[in-house]
C-alpha cells in the first residue's frame, strides 16, 4: 500500500508508513513536500510518522545514511529507488567494483562505507526547480515538487520544457538551501518575497552536450565502467598502467591536466565548479584532480561524475 495525493484537499493521505513518490521526485525532498501538505506544525512530527528523526538534506549528488532509510520507506526495493530517484543511475558508472559492492551492502542493511570527496565543490548545491514545472504540478498534483533530474550536476536547464532552472534569488541573493524554509518550490523569495528569477549565467554548445548526456547517464544505468574510462585515458596519454611509477607516466597526467583545463576554459569551470582558482595564468578547479582517472587500484575517494563526464567530452574519450 502506499501513501496517496488527494487532490480534492491537497493533502496527502499515508497508509503503513509508505511512501510514493510523484514522477521523478527527488527521494531526499518527498517528506518535506508531504511536511507541507500536511496538518502538523513541524517537520519533526512528520518525520515521526514515519519513525524518522528530524534531519537534513542537500540537493547534492552523493550517498548518505539517511538515504537508505527514505528509500526503505518506498515499495520499490532501496537500491532501485535510490537508482531512479536519488542519483544512483548517475553515480554508478564511476564507482570502482569495491565501491559498488559497498553500495549494495548498505542498501542490504549494512554501515555506509562508501565515501566521495569534492561534491560540495560543485554547481549543484542548493535546491533547483523548473517554473513550468512548478505550475503544471500544481495543476496535476496539487503541489510543486523538486524533480531529482534538475537536480543534476551538469544540468541547467529542465529535461522537459528546456528552461532554466532557478535556485535563488537575484535580488537578495537567498539559495535554495534549506528545505525547512522551501520545502517545495517557493512562487516568491521566501526571504524577500521578491520574484525568484531563472539563472542565466554562461552556457554553450558545449555544456549542451553535457547537459544531455548527464540526463541521458540518469535515466538507466550505463553499460561503461570506471575500467572502461580508465583505460581509455590511458590510451589518450599513450601509456599504461605498469608505468605509473616512472616520471614520462607524471608528466604525460601534467599535460593532460593543462590540456583539460585549457579546453574547458575559465566561463565553463566557473559555471560548473565553487573552487576555481588561477594557476600559471590557467583556471582550473582542484575537484579536476584525480588520479582515479588512470588508476583501478588507486586510493582516492569517489570523485563526482562530472569530473570523469567533463573529461571525456573535452578529450573525445568516450567509452565504447
Amino acid at each position: 500500500m502506499t501513501c496517496l495525493l488527494n487532490h480534492c484537499c491537497k493533502r496527502p493521505e499515508t497508509m503503513n508508513n509508505l511512501l510514493k513518490q510523484l514522477p521523478n521526485e527527488h527521494i531526499r525532498s518527498v517528506l518535506f513536500r508531504i511536511h507541507h501538505q500536511s496538518p502538523f506544525g513541524t517537520f519533526s512530527s512528520t518525520a515521526q510518522r514515519f519513525g524518522l528523526r528530524r534531519f537534513k538534506v542537500t540537493s547534492i549528488t552523493d550517498l548518505r545514511k539517511f538515504d537508505d532509510e527514505l528509500c526503505s520507506l518506498t515499495s520499490d526495493s532501496p537500491f532501485n529507488q535510490w537508482l531512479s530517484h536519488g542519483g544512483g543511475n548517475y553515480m554508478m558508472p564511476f564507482m570502482t567494483t569495491g565501491e559498488t559492492n559497498k553500495v549494495r551492502r548498505f542498501f542490504q542493511g549494512e554501515e555506509l562505507q562508501f565515501m566521495s570527496i569534492h561534491a560540495q565543490t560543485l554547481h549543484n548545491r542548493v535546491w533547483r526547480y523548473c517554473p513550468v514545472c512548478k505550475d503544471n504540478d500544481l495543476d496535476i498534483y496539487g503541489t510543486s515538487y523538486y524533480h531529482q533530474p534538475h537536480q543534476i550536476a551538469g544540468v541547467f536547464h529542465c529535461y522537459k520544457h528546456g528552461c532554466e532552472l532557478i535556485s535563488s534569488c537575484l535580488k537578495c541573493g537567498y539559495q535554495l538551501s534549506d528545505l525547512d524554509r522551501a520545502p517545495v518550490p517557493p512562487p516568491v523569495c521566501p526571504a524577500c518575497k521578491h520574484k525568484m528569477q531563472k539563472d542565466k549565467g554562461y552556457f554553450d554548445d558545449f555544456m549542451q552536450d553535457i547537459e544531455s548526456f548527464c540526463l541521458l547517464l540518469n535515466q538507466q544505468l550505463a553499460k561503461f565502467t570506471l575500467n572502461d574510462i580508465q583505460r581509455k585515458n590511458l590510451n589518450y596519454i599513450g601509456t599504461s598502467e605498469a608505468d605509473i611509477n616512472t616520471l614520462a607516466f607524471k608528466y604525460r597526467v601534467s599535460a593532460w591536466n593543462q590540456e583539460l583545463w585549457n579546453s574547458l576554459g575559465k566561463s565553463r569551470l566557473q559555471r560548473y565548479f565553487k573552487n576555481t582558482k588561477e594557476l600559471k595564468g590557467v583556471t582550473m578547479s582542484p575537484t579536476l584532480r584525480t588520479p582515479r582517472y588512470f588508476l583501478k587500484d588507486s586510493s582516492f575517494n569517489y570523485s563526482p561524475p562530472l569530473v570523469y563526464i567533463l573529461a571525456m567530452h573535452a578529450t573525445g574519450t568516450f567509452p565504447e
